[in-house]
């Protein structure tokens, strides 16, 4: 009898705590949600699927920027950064991804470089892709340059990936 007691109990903590993890996590998220998001950029070394350089911009005319990297014991530490954009620089980057959407010439099949560092570009449910310093497209690169430009975290990719 005090064996079948423990474990009811056991199972009702359990499941209360998971109750309440998802809780937090769901309002952790909350803020992601609630933005609304135009476009996403990422920059991450060629060869590689995980994004070094994440850059988004909402329609509040923000830019919020995440670095992540590995620390010497493996650790994943994150750096995030938001900038207001001026009227004029949401503006051109709008029109920059309007040109980039009617513009790009897909390279799908194209084989990703082992060396590098690739961009990828996420807008009205299309996803564009190209080498950051090899690219075959002038207003694909100027759209790139624009948002690392505006960038509040210093943009290094000449460092080893």
């Amino acid at each position: 009898m005090k064996k079948k007691s423990l474990i009811l109990i056991i199972s009702a903590f359990s499941v209360l705590i998971i109750i309440v993890i998802v809780l937090i996590s769901q309002g952790r998220n909350q803020d992601i949600i609630e933005r609304d998001l135009i476009t996403s950029l990422s920059i991450y070394p060629g060869g590689s699927i995980n994004p070094r350089y994440v850059f988004s911009v909402n329609e509040d005319q923000t830019l919020q920027v995440q670095f992540r990297r590995s620390n010497i014991f493996g650790r994943r530490i994150d750096e995030n950064k938001e900038v207001s954009l001026t009227d004029e620089e949401f503006q051109l980057i709008m029109e920059l991804l309007e040109k980039v959407s009617l513009d790009y010439h897909s390279n799908e099949g194209r084989l990703r470089s082992l060396g590098g560092w690739e961009v990828r570009l996420l807008y009205n449910g299309a996803v564009y892709e190209a080498n950051y310093s090899h690219n075959h497209s002038d207003v694909f690169q100027e759209l790139v340059a624009e948002i690392v430009e505006l960038s509040p975290i210093e943009i290094n990719i000449h460092s080893l990936s």
